[in-house]
């Protein structure tokens, strides 16, 4: 029994490790063709534990597939920061029997909707939350970096995010985040 648990163990490090392993270093320095629905895919791996515990309900709707050239490290940090913040928040101030998270990746645009049914952004502070050290959260839980690590990564891409703030235009009532990727690096 305790070797088999240790086996089971085992296995789901090396599964972990083999998904973040485009994070460290080495990694974020390649260039390649980058499918954010696979990345997409990867990521849900990478969090299943914590929205099967949090009964989160994730969705992914691709109308077609961005690929585009850059670091799988760089898309996937990406997606990490966006997919801790709405877990966090769909924790604390969801409700645990609806948290829903939809993943929306449009190739026609060029854009990747992300969006949650939580608590939402103030429209007051739609351009604060991409400020380096900005967070509502409790000191203990947040640094304020990982919106802001976001927007960084899409700078140096020459991407943008920006918060929906229309409420007929959301797709869930909570944070929406539009991502549009460059033109030029789209293959």
């Amino acid at each position: 029994m305790l070797l088999t648990d240790f086996e089971e163990n085992t296995f789901y490090l090396y599964d972990q490790l083999q998904i973040i392993q485009p994070l460290f270093r080495v990694s974020k320095r390649n260039d390649t063709l980058v499918s954010i629905e696979e990345v997409t895919k990867k990521l849900l791996r990478y969090f299943k534990v914590e929205l099967e515990s949090y009964n989160i309900k994730v969705k992914i709707e691709t109308i077609k597939d961005i690929k585009i050239k850059t670091s799988i490290g760089l898309i996937l940090q990406m997606l990490i920061n966006l997919m801790d913040n709405a877990i966090y928040w769909l924790h604390e101030k969801g409700n645990p029997k609806e948290n829903q998270i939809v993943i929306r990746i449009d190739g026609n645009n060029n854009e990747l909707l992300f969006a949650d049914n939580g608590v939402g952004i103030k429209l007051d502070l739609a351009e604060l939350v991409f400020m380096e050290f900005y967070t509502t959260k409790p000191k203990e839980r947040g640094r304020g970096l990982g919106l802001y690590i976001v927007k960084e990564i899409l700078d140096r891409m020459d991407g943008t995010i920006e918060l929906v703030q229309n409420e007929k235009t959301k797709t869930l009532k909570g944070a929406n985040f539009r991502i549009l990727f460059p033109n030029d690096k789209i293959k």
